[in-house]
């Protein structure tokens, strides 16, 4: 419905007037929104325009146009540039939130530049401006992606690292698989980059994007997360901002007893979120940090259990202990020859939404434990969009043949139990988390 008033109204675009730009070399360019005026005008030439970070002609004659026809947040963020009075490059640029196809909330680039320039570095120049645009005049925006095209045996990334985008794995239908990169807002913040006034030339222009996309005008909704471990702390802040949620840490220096679960079954478990949560709840009310999330993640492996089908409880509740007194060598020794292999992950989330109001989300993984351990290079160099930590390198998800400790980011999104505990959550997270009018939330504070 959005969708339909925005484009009926026409749209401002977020660049609604010409930027003079100086390029890394020293070259002198102007960048103008990107309309379906200027894809009639150079369509027949874009089977010889290249896609940044590859050597092969990018896009048939006439998909710009439709894409910008019948993509209303495409033509409203989607850039031009010139040199002298010629175009020699564009970013066409789409909002996408996560979904199936595409992992992470954010705005998705794809740079073509004209062959046979005289003028170097023209899309790396286009790419870095577009980049710094987004931020400074989105703000509830977390990550901007850049798509390319996958071609086996291509490694496109080295272009692309260098600009502070990191490769993320792949992406897209299976019929338009294509290669993500990405960089955060909280990356681009650290970089060197270039000055653009936080407010765009037409002050509609992010109302108006924002109800398209369904987004609030402010800065992204942030909550508050507690978890000792740093690797979780990494994983969750690339999850929730795939869901476009801002985390604020929050430290303290109150020690947390495990709580005792009696029974089993997830009404049992539930206390390993909600008793943290009700420890919390006065200094939350005292510093007004709502939401706050807890986390929790257990591991059931049946050669440890009597009813593994009906009452599985072990490690469960104590996973982390396990984890610090076994590892994933004392496990395998323990299961030795055991045919007892069934095992299961479950991921709890407890939520403190205000005074009295809670929350609680849980997702489950069914498998099997491997009879070795296995890990690859590739997971580990790409974590937080893989994970190979903790009893991953053990654990074969029903279905796969790799443990999650062995795959790529593609693949692990397929098995990520805590990213489907998250999905469930997101709604509430996205509605509750607090928002500031176009600055980001600092309010972490110290518990004494």
């Amino acid at each position: 419905m959005a969708s339909s008033v925005i484009r009926a109204v026409g749209i401002e675009h977020i660049l609604p007037r010409t930027m003079h730009l100086a390029g890394s070399q020293g070259d002198l360019y102007q960048v103008r929104p990107l309309t379906a005026v200027d894809c009639c005008h150079f369509q027949g030439e874009l089977q010889q325009w290249t896609q940044l970070g590859e050597s092969h002609s990018a896009i048939v004659s006439g998909d710009l146009e439709n894409l910008l026809a019948s993509e209303p947040c495409t033509a409203a963020i989607s850039l031009c540039l010139y040199y002298d009075t010629s175009p020699v490059a564009v970013v066409v640029s789409t909002f996408r939130p996560a979904n199936d196809d595409f992992p992470t909330e954010g705005i998705y680039m794809r740079v073509l530049v004209k062959s046979g320039l005289a003028v170097t570095d023209v899309g790396a120049d286009l790419l870095t401006f577009a980049r710094d645009l987004y931020f400074a005049r989105i703000p509830w925006l977390l990550s901007v992606l850049i798509e390319a095209r996958y071609r086996r045996n291509s490694n496109p990334q080295t272009q692309f690292e260098c600009h502070g985008f990191r490769f993320c794995g792949l992406a897209g239908p299976p019929d338009g698989r294509v290669f993500l990169f990405e960089t955060e807002r909280p990356r681009w913040l650290r970089q060197r980059r270039r000055e653009i006034s936080s407010q765009p030339t037409d002050p509609s222009f992010l109302a108006e994007f924002s109800a398209l996309v369904g987004k609030s005008i402010g800065s992204a909704p942030v909550v508050f997360f507690r978890t000792g471990s740093y690797e979780k702390r990494t994983q969750y802040q690339y999850l929730f901002r795939c869901f476009g949620i801002d985390i604020q840490d929050v430290k303290h220096s109150v020690s947390l007893i495990e709580p005792q679960v009696e029974g089993h079954g997830p009404e049992s478990e539930s206390a390993l979120v909600h008793e943290p949560l009700k420890l919390f709840s006065r200094f939350a009310a005292r510093e007004e940090s709502y939401p706050f999330v807890v986390e929790d993640t257990m591991l059931f492996i049946e050669h440890f259990n009597v009813d593994f089908e009906r009452r599985p409880m072990l490690p469960g509740p104590d996973t982390k202990r396990w984890w610090a007194g076994l590892g994933v060598d004392g496990i395998l020794r323990a299961m030795s020859g055991s045919r007892l292999r069934q095992a299961l992950y479950v991921c709890q989330l407890g939520v403190h939404i205000r005074p009295g109001e809670y929350a609680h989300f849980r997702a489950e993984l069914k498998g099997s434990i491997a009879d070795s351990k296995r890990i690859s290079p590739m997971a580990e160099q790409l974590f937080p969009y893989s994970n190979a930590t903790f009893f991953h390198s053990l654990f074969v998800p029903c279905g796969a043949s790799k443990t999650l400790a062995e795959m790529g980011p593609a693949e692990f999104r397929l098995y990520d139990y805590r990213r489907q505990c998250l999905a469930s959550a997101a709604g509430s997270l996205g509605s509750y988390g607090r928002k500031a009018e176009g600055v980001q939330l600092e309010i972490p504070f110290e518990l004494d």
